[in-house]
């Protein structure tokens, strides 16, 4: 948390950089502090993509997650508390089970006024076998 800002600046600079339109939701994955953001259909087929150093452009698989939603400010508390929610609420899941590290998705701007902040925790998931 105490790098998103930062993050957040390098893909906007990358966004403006190469004109490309702005999409949410932009993913955060705590460990490493690392920051996904997608392309639209048009710019994601572009080879002239400049990208700074730091910055780089992956295919991502599709996946399923189990996630929460989260109303308010983006914090490393309101992280952590809703991570905790969300991994006991997949205990109690007979078909699902965890399949990777939990990432936030947050969906508007760290200039947002923080009482209209929506965000989500995601937790990879796969069936379980029986």
């Amino acid at each position: 948390f105490e790098e998103n800002n930062g993050l957040f600046m390098r893909l906007f600079q990358t966004i403006n950089q190469n004109k490309v339109p702005m999409t949410v939701p932009v993913e955060a994955r705590m460990k490493p502090g690392t920051m996904v953001f997608y392309l639209d259909t048009g710019s994601a087929g572009r080879e002239n993509l400049q990208l700074p150093k730091g910055v780089s452009r992956q295919v991502l698989p599709e996946r399923m997650v189990a996630s929460i939603g989260i109303r308010g400010g983006y914090s490393r508390e309101s992280y952590e508390q809703n991570l905790a929610k969300l991994r006991e609420w997949l205990k109690t899941q007979p078909l699902w089970r965890a399949a990777g590290e939990p990432y936030g998705v947050y969906w508007n701007s760290p200039f947002m006024v923080p009482f209209l902040k929506r965000s989500e925790i995601h937790i990879p998931v796969l069936k379980k076998n029986k």
